[in-house]
């Protein structure tokens, strides 16, 4: 979903469920939010896509540049302790019942 914002559209809600994007999916997105891709993005869902200690890792290094984010879904990938404790830490600042890893 998208919202009209000035002359263009910003992303508010991406769901990419059981996609299969991987780490290297997974760092290409962190890669995009990184660079003001998602200033708007409110949800993510990247359910069931296979995402490891090395993509979680990498969409938490992101996280700070989605300021409005509210909603990151995760259940259903690979990542084990090492990339569920960096999301968690990324994610600290906001309301922890919003992150679903």
């Amino acid at each position: 979903m998208a919202k009209r914002q000035g002359r263009g559209l910003q992303l508010v809600e991406l769901s990419l469920e059981g996609n299969r994007i991987r780490d290297d999916g997974a760092a290409a997105l962190a890669a995009a939010v990184q660079s003001g891709g998602a200033s708007a993005l409110q949800r993510l869902d990247l359910e069931g896509n296979g995402i490891g200690d090395a993509g979680a890792q990498a969409l938490g290094r992101a996280l700070p540049y989605a300021p409005k984010l509210r909603e990151l879904w995760l259940h259903g990938n690979a990542f084990q302790t090492v990339g569920r404790d960096a999301l968690r830490s990324a994610w600290a600042p906001r309301d922890p019942s919003d992150l679903w890893v």
